[in-house]
């Protein structure tokens, strides 16, 4: 008997020792669970520290800008997109302008990290002379680390929540870790669509390429009709230009006018009147 009390008092002592996963969890703030997770970020800090004390390859973003002026510019763009095609490059954008003094297209190429000195060497070998040839290395090594560590811990975090979500008893209890999946997830979305971006800005490099031809200053041969045509035009414009000048001093002419008439009338009144005295004499 003694030996089945004993038994019976141990298990009352276990039982009301244990405590559920969701026990634990309720026991601690929904606050306090996020800094557990945000405290995962510190342990991937130190993870990335780490990570790139090892000898890990460089993360680099190449991004060149060149403006290259070119003898023919139909038979270099051919040239060009021979080159791209070989390197394995594409083109993201082109826009090609055209006017009476120069011809040219402004060119955006995606290349093969590989490949990116050779293709921009390439290209400036098409050219008549370089105006501008810049490069820009960019290195994101560490970042790139860092996510990754960040993202491994984040998603370590995301199977604790999921594991809690299966042990939820009701739905208070679901709606608290279903609220703690949602962030953690577009934590995870948000590193996992900034890692997508730096792979691809490292594995394809980025050229800026303007190519252009000038041309002389254009020489035009004018027929007789037209210059008949420009005399008419030149004279017609001289008229108007005339007329608005006249509008435009018009309180002078007025006064011109008045004073004309004013001294003729003088003139007349005055000659008038010297024949008669030259009758009484």
């Amino acid at each position: 008997m003694s030996c089945h009390g004993n038994s019976a008092e141990s298990a009352d002592e276990v039982a009301a020792m244990a405590v559920s996963p969701m026990d634990e969890m309720k026991s601690e703030s929904p606050e306090a669970q996020i800094t557990d997770a945000s405290t995962s970020d510190d342990i991937a800090t130190n993870t990335a520290s780490e990570a790139k004390a090892q000898n890990l390859p460089q993360q680099l973003i190449k991004t060149a800008d060149v403006s290259i002026n070119v003898a023919e510019y139909k038979e270099s763009k051919q040239k060009l997109l021979q080159l791209i095609k070989s390197a394995n490059a594409v083109i993201t954008s082109d826009q090609e302008t055209n006017d009476s003094y120069r011809t040219g297209s402004n060119i955006m190429i995606r290349v093969p990290k590989q490949k990116f000195d050779s293709l921009l060497n390439a290209i400036c070998d098409l050219a008549k002379f370089v105006n501008s040839r810049n490069v820009m290395v960019q290195d994101v090594t560490e970042e790139f680390v860092d996510i990754q560590a960040r993202l491994k811990n984040k998603m370590a975090v995301e199977a604790q929540y999921t594991s809690l979500l299966k042990q939820a008893k009701n739905i208070s209890e679901i709606l608290e870790v279903e609220e703690h999946l949602r962030i953690i997830r577009e934590e995870i979305d948000s590193k996992e669509g900034r890692l997508k971006y730096l792979r691809s800005q490292v594995s394809l490099s980025t050229i800026n390429l303007s190519v252009y031809q000038e041309y002389s200053s254009p020489t035009y041969s004018v027929s007789f009709f037209d210059k008949i045509f420009d005399a008419f035009s030149s004279g017609w414009a001289g008229l108007l230009s005339f007329i608005l000048g006249l509008i435009n001093i018009w309180p002078f002419l007025i006064i011109f006018v008045v004073s004309i008439w004013w001294f003729v009338k003088h003139r007349k009144n005055k000659a008038g009147k010297n024949p008669q005295k030259n009758i009484k004499d």
